[in-house]
């Protein structure tokens, strides 16, 4: 499993390739109490549908080993609507995943697919191009939902750890080096611990 720098949307809208930053701000969520943090599941909003529960969640997250370090300041994870820029985001405090098109399959960008292939192929996500920089992406609900929380909720934890780390100044953080040290080391055994979880 290799992190990302951002899962933005790279899906194709009227013939455009989405803008990749998110700048605006995240909706409210109510501060969680000491310990675990709190999850939220929001409207998906029209056009769009959560894949995810709040049970799915859960269980990914109880299987991610050193979860004391790596959800340090994470007050929430958000299961947020749709939007066609991104996939999910990050900001002090909060992690999340946003809502995914209500047809699951659709048109993507080639760079996607191309920087995704081992995942695709993990996931058995069938692939099919359609010109020079678009591929049809055959998705079903129990791949979006891996992906969702392999690909998408897991680095974005990674990258608010290194958020936290620099905003603290805190070497004991380890920021980056602690989310690319976790990520090389433990993704295989989330992986193998995801498969008999949700019943791959």
């Amino acid at each position: 499993m290799r992190g990302r720098a951002r899962k933005s949307a790279e899906r194709i809208r009227n013939g455009d390739v989405e803008r990749r930053n998110r700048t605006h701000k995240s909706p409210h969520y109510a501060l969680a109490r000491a310990g675990e943090p709190i999850i939220e599941r929001h409207r998906a909003g029209p056009s769009y549908r959560q894949v995810l529960l709040k049970r799915d969640v859960e269980v990914f997250l109880s299987l991610l080993p050193e979860w004391s370090e790596l959800s340090k300041g994470i007050q929430a994870v958000l299961l947020t609507a749709g939007d066609p820029k991104y996939l999910g985001w990050y900001q002090t405090g909060a992690v999340a995943v946003c809502a995914w098109d209500r047809d699951i399959s659709g048109l993507w960008t080639r760079r996607f697919v191309d920087r995704h292939q081992d995942v695709l192929g993990r996931l058995e996500v069938e692939t099919e191009p359609r010109d020079g920089q678009t591929v049809f992406v055959d998705w079903e609900e129990r791949s979006v939902k891996a992906y969702q929380l392999m690909h998408v909720l897991l680095p974005e934890i990674g990258l608010h750890h290194d958020q936290m780390a620099k905003r603290t100044r805190n070497e004991s953080s380890r920021g980056k080096q602690y989310s690319s040290h976790y990520a090389s080391e433990h993704g295989e055994a989330i992986w193998n611990a995801y498969l008999d979880a949700f019943d791959w």
